[in-house]
């Protein structure tokens, strides 16, 4: 009798064991923070940093900044950060899915624009000093620099003073992105998944990660040494001018919402400039 207690006791626990490491997906996950356009003329986070850290960190699966709702590197690049088009250039060429796992809608951008346009005097002075560095950082700063756990820190406390100030419109953004990002994690074990958002929102979605259980990678030492490999450059090059012309396009026939398209209006010179680069590169 004493025995089979023994068993019993042994095989629940075996079976409790079991369970928990099938409820924890232990993915290695890197959260690379971009700086969108600002690659383009940035003196050390370049373009050739910025897919040097992508590849180096061999990823299974890229959750990037782009609504599910709309995926693929035309609607990434309109509606997100226009290197949207190198991250599926390297996932299509690479054999990596793409994930997209963004959020925001009309009444978001709403939002912002009524929350940009008020003034809070009290706000801004209590940010001033985190700003100055934050923007020393962005401005000058090593990719080594952007991707730390002090500039993380350094976010964070200006979004906590976003939220003391009653500004929590960007937490909101945040909090559905992290719910978008920890649902596709669950599904994946075991994997390296890398996630591709600007650098404002690393440090939430560091936590986040972190929270669902995963093991938080740091990133790789990149290099801007060599250029962009042609067959990179030619795929993302050929997205940035789809891009452009499904914008124009979608522009002229009043797709968009009247006030998502003022947003992207002013977005059209970017397009231009990012194909001037990937065609010099």
């Amino acid at each position: 009798m004493r025995l089979l207690l023994v068993i019993l006791s042994f095989l629940q626990t075996s079976a409790c064991s079991i369970s928990r490491r099938n409820e924890s997906p232990n993915n290695t996950v890197l959260v690379l923070g971009s700086l969108h356009s600002w690659m383009l003329d940035h003196p050390h986070y370049t373009l050739p940093v910025f897919v040097d850290a992508i590849e180096r960190f061999r990823p299974d699966v890229i959750l990037t900044e782009v609504r599910p709702e709309q995926p693929g590197p035309v609607d990434g690049s309109i509606d997100g950060g226009i290197e949207q088009a190198l991250v599926y250039a390297i996932g299509e060429l690479r054999g990596v899915p793409v994930v997209a796992v963004d959020w925001f809608d009309d009444a978001y951008i709403a939002a912002i624009m009524a929350e940009q346009a008020v003034s809070r005097p009290v706000l801004e002075s209590a940010q001033a000093p985190l700003r100055q560095t934050y923007q020393q950082v962005l401005a000058s700063g090593t990719f080594e620099a952007m991707q730390s756990a002090e500039t993380s820190a350094i976010v964070h406390k200006l979004y906590d003073l976003f939220d003391q100030f009653g500004s929590g419109v960007y937490t909101t953004r945040n909090r559905r992105i992290c719910q978008n990002v920890v649902s596709r994690l669950s599904e994946l074990h075991g994997k390296r998944v890398l996630i591709v958002f600007g650098l404002d929102h690393k440090y939430f979605l560091d936590d986040c990660v972190a929270q669902a259980g995963n093991h938080l990678a740091e990133a790789p030492a990149a290099s801007g040494t060599k250029p962009l490999s042609a067959d990179i450059r030619e795929r993302a090059l050929l997205h940035v001018r789809d891009s452009k012309t499904a914008l124009q396009e979608r522009l002229a026939n009043g797709v968009y919402s009247k006030i998502y398209a003022e947003r992207l209006t002013n977005k059209v010179p970017s397009f231009d400039r990012w194909i001037d680069r990937l065609s010099s590169d």
